[in-house]
C-alpha cells in the first residue's frame, strides 16, 4: 500500500464538509479508504440510540464498500474514533494510468483509485492524470 507522505491534502470541501466520525476499528492514516466492519451496533427508531461507536471503521475499502476517506491518523484503542468525509476534493494516490479525457469516473481499488471497471462502484470523478501507464496521484471529487 502506498499512502501520501503528507497524509491527507484536502483541496475543498465547499465550506460545507459531508463529514461523520466512526469507532477507528485499527490503525488508520489520514487519506486511506475506509469500510465497515461487522460487529456495528445496531440502531433504534430513536435517534437517541445512535452514537459515533456504532460504526466502526477500517482501511482496506475496495470496489462497492467504501465508507469514506479518514480525515486525520488515529492509533486503534477503546476511545479512538475517526472522522472522514464522504464529498469534497481529495489529493489521493492512484493505483495506475487515470486519464480524465478517457473516462473521469473511478473506484477504489487497494487503497488507491483507479478508472473504473465495474460503473456500479464508482465513488468519484478524477481530475487530473496520471500519465500512460503510470501510478501517481490525482485529484478526486469524491460523492458518496
Amino acid at each position: 500500500m502506498v499512502l501520501n507522505t503528507n497524509g491527507l491534502v484536502i483541496l475543498d470541501d465547499k465550506t460545507i464538509p459531508s463529514t461523520w466520525t466512526a469507532k477507528a476499528g485499527g490503525d488508520i492514516s489520514g487519506g486511506q479508504f475506509l469500510t465497515i466492519v461487522s460487529g456495528n451496533a445496531p440502531v433504534t427508531h430513536d435517534i437517541s440510540s445512535y452514537t459515533n461507536g456504532d460504526i466502526i471503521a477500517v482501511t482496506g475499502a475496495s470496489g462497492a464498500n467504501v465508507l469514506g476517506i479518514a480525515l486525520k491518523n488515529v492509533a486503534s484503542g477503546t476511545n479512538a474514533y475517526v472522522p472522514y468525509a464522504t464529498k469534497g476534493l481529495f489529493l489521493v494516490t492512484a493505483g495506475g494510468a487515470v486519464d480524465p479525457e478517457t473516462d473521469m469516473n473511478v473506484e477504489i481499488y487497494s487503497d488507491s483509485v483507479q478508472t473504473a471497471v465495474a460503473y456500479n462502484n464508482v465513488v468519484g470523478r478524477a481530475w487530473t492524470n496520471t500519465g500512460s501507464g503510470s501510478s501517481g496521484c490525482t485529484i478526486l471529487s469524491l460523492d458518496l
